[in-house]
């Protein structure tokens, strides 16, 4: 039996300026819960010197962490969701673009007991609509 779902959506090629910015993050962050149906019970940030930023919102369905390496164009979200699956690909994307990534790509398997967790060992797949040559399409 799958009692949650855990998602690694991990983003390239982002606007270091955009995936360092708490400000923007929080409220791309705070839209993707809002579009994917997510409720947010609390927000957490961490500023790292030189760069860097990890953001944590604890959700009424778990967590939603965020952390970018922005001297590497990189960032990545951890999203762990108890209860009914959900969609969470097109609120993803348009995180995506929040960040200009050129590229994102995604990893989800269901986790439960042992022997009952449907984990999924599938090679990551890019998201739809995560670049921006697809969002000018």
């Amino acid at each position: 039996m799958i009692v949650a779902r855990h998602h690694v959506i991990e983003f390239d090629g982002c606007s270091p300026e955009r995936s360092d910015d708490p400000a923007l993050v929080r409220r791309a962050l705070a839209r993707l819960c809002r579009d994917a149906g997510l409720n947010v019970v609390r927000r957490v940030q961490h500023r790292f010197t030189p760069h860097g930023l990890t953001v944590l919102f604890i959700l009424r369905e778990s967590h939603l962490a965020y952390s970018s390496w922005p001297e590497k164009e990189y960032a990545v979200l951890d999203l762990f969701l108890c209860g009914p699956m959900r969609n969470v690909g097109p609120a993803a994307a348009a995180f995506a673009r929040s960040l200009r990534a050129r590229g994102a790509r995604t990893r989800a398997w269901g986790v439960g007991p042992k022997g009952q967790s449907g984990r999924s060992r599938r090679a990551p797949r890019r998201i739809s609509g995560s670049s921006a040559a697809e969002s000018a399409r």
